[in-house]
């Protein structure tokens, strides 16, 4: 049985939904996999409970969020500086953990401590992404740390064996041997009926994904009988009641009319799949936000929303005009007919 081991960055929840997606593809493979992340060590641990997760640091991001004009800077570049200085750390805790048995494959998303990590171990390893931290801090206004940053991520990035390139995806600088994929996400199992009767509702809601970002919109609709479902990391709201909630957000997207949502490659991909509209609320002067507009636009599937500081979104005018997205199946297929991620890496490991 081969031993792959999985490191998810720890900026976001982003990285960690589309994992669950693969490990459950690859579960198919019979590979013992190993996933190491932090920040959603509980959320993989409720989604994966049969796979092995160690709570472990593994990367650090820019720091922002969709109320500040523009991420913070100075935290972001000293964060990454601390982090670089204990590399050496890291890297022999992690030996230290694997000097039993090796794995036979380090896959990375998008941690560059898995790809150092493999480098030192001469494992083979694979990084998949969207986009990585240089397409992103490259823009970042000039700082003291700036170029040794980016110096050692371009090194870190450029040690992968491969690279599977998702969709919606930003330059990827820094990554060679490049592969393209189809869209990596958790895929939709229950139906929309079933959905509903587990909900306690009748009709399709209006979904809206907080994320951490502690989003609580004030929507007005034109038809009082629309539940408005606000998604947490832990639990649901259903017209601001809250409930325990077992569904997983690919799922309640399956059965929504509508979803509201900070701009982000799973939960686009989600809507995708969906062919549900999704009005994205992009975090100001954020490169990788306005790329995916840019991607949802072009697939017919979003449309940007400016959020006043009172947080109401009117949507009684909605739906005759934002709402009126041309979904365009043309770009999804040809984003849907390419080989899998699941694939790509079983092809790999087969060599």
């Amino acid at each position: 049985m081969k031993r792959v081991v999985i490191y998810i960055s720890d900026h976001g929840f982003g990285h960690a939904a589309r994992t669950i997606g693969l490990v459950r593809q690859l579960k198919q493979q019979n590979y013992e996999i190993i996933i190491k992340n932090s920040n959603a060590y509980n959320f993989l641990k409720f989604h994966l409970p049969l796979h092995k997760i160690i709570k472990f640091k593994t990367d650090v991001g820019p720091v922002s969020n969709i109320f500040s004009e523009h991420p913070d800077y100075e935290k972001t570049f000293s964060l990454y500086n601390n982090w670089i200085n204990n590399e050496q750390k890291w890297l022999d805790k992690e030996t230290q953990f694997f000097k039993n048995r090796m794995p036979d494959l380090i896959i990375s998303d998008i941690s560059p401590i898995g790809i150092r990590l493999a480098n030192k171990l001469h494992v083979p390893s694979i990084t998949i992404a969207n986009f990585t931290w240089i397409d992103i801090l490259e823009n970042f206004p000039y700082h003291k740390y700036h170029d040794q940053i980016l110096d050692w991520l371009y090194a870190s990035f450029e040690m992968t064996d491969l690279a599977i390139q998702l969709p919606l995806h930003m330059k990827l600088q820094g990554l060679k041997k490049i592969k393209n994929s189809s869209l990596l996400s958790r895929k939709i199992s229950m139906s929309k009926n079933i959905i509903l009767k587990k909900l306690k509702i009748t009709n399709e809601p209006i979904t809206v994904y907080s994320g951490k970002n502690n989003l609580k919109l004030n929507l007005i609709l034109n038809n009082k009988n629309t539940k408005i479902i606000h998604v947490y990391p832990n639990h649901i709201e259903i017209n601001n009641k809250k409930i325990k909630n077992s569904i997983e957000i690919q799922n309640i997207i399956s059965s929504s009319k509508l979803v509201i949502a900070k701009p982000g490659y799973s939960i686009l991909s989600e809507c995708i799949n969906s062919r549900c509209p999704i009005l994205t609320i992009p975090r100001k002067n954020y490169l990788e936000d306005k790329i995916l507009c840019k991607y949802g636009k072009k697939l017919g599937i979003s449309n940007e929303l400016v959020l006043n500081d009172s947080q109401i979104i009117d949507l009684t005018n909605f739906s005759s005009k934002k709402l009126s997205m041309k979904i365009n199946e043309n770009e999804i297929q040809k984003i849907e007919n390419l080989p899998s991620t699941e694939y790509l890496i079983s092809e790999f490991l087969s060599k």
